[in-house]
């Protein structure tokens, strides 16, 4: 407190919140193949958001997405009807700023 930081250039990232629900068909875990499992879908997608860090966006623009919560089902035996997951986007650039929520879009 009382305390003021002041230096040229970047000081702190942006902090962006994104919450996606991926709806599919849930069903019983023993006839997968008769549901649509968000899960595998959120989980491919968790996956894919890491290309646009490391493939999309160049390593001397700082850039991290993170999924922090992944919410899906309430017993082991049943695949849900949706997945909820949460998480943060932080950059210091406004293009890639920008950029990044229709990227996350379209990979999806």
């Amino acid at each position: 407190m009382g305390t003021v930081c002041v230096q040229p250039g970047v000081l702190m990232a942006s902090a962006d919140t994104f919450e996606l629900v991926i709806k599919g068909k849930g069903g019983h875990g023993a006839t997968p193949q008769l549901t649509v499992d968000p899960i595998v879908i959120g989980s491919q997608y968790v996956n894919q958001l890491q290309t646009l860090v490391s493939r999309e966006s160049s390593p001397l623009e700082p850039l991290v997405i993170s999924v922090c919560t992944f919410h899906a089902g309430e017993t082991e035996n049943v695949i849900p009807n949706q997945a909820i997951l949460r998480g943060t986007v932080r950059t210091t650039n406004e293009t890639t700023r920008m950029k990044i929520p229709k990227r996350m879009e379209q990979l999806l």
